[in-house]
């Protein structure tokens, strides 16, 4: 992934990572407090793809080459109409919105 990921540090064992950014323009630094809604870069691709497109996954140690993914939570979404539950997982051509 090279220079155009970020890591952010949810809670103990738990990091967002969000990667295929422009490179170079990362809006924090390391260290830095990231605050809900805080732009962290701009979407890119990686080089081997025609179009930008984000990676989000949550981890759980910082190091996305010892990582282990987690499962993730949304809140205030709906799915194809109806509210997401914790029971249900999204799936290809599912339509998520916020609700």
């Amino acid at each position: 992934f090279r220079d155009n990921f970020v890591v952010i540090r949810r809670a103990e064992g738990e990091y967002n990572f969000l990667a295929r950014l422009v490179q170079g323009n990362s809006r924090v630094v390391a260290g830095e407090r990231a605050a809900r809604g805080q732009q962290v870069g701009r979407c890119g691709n990686s080089g081997h793809s025609t179009e930008p497109h984000p990676h989000f996954h949550v981890q759980d140690p910082a190091n996305v080459l010892e990582a282990a993914g987690l499962p993730v939570v949304f809140d205030n979404v709906s799915v194809d109409g109806e509210t997401l539950t914790p029971e249900r997982y999204l799936e290809r051509s599912m339509c998520v919105r916020k609700a």
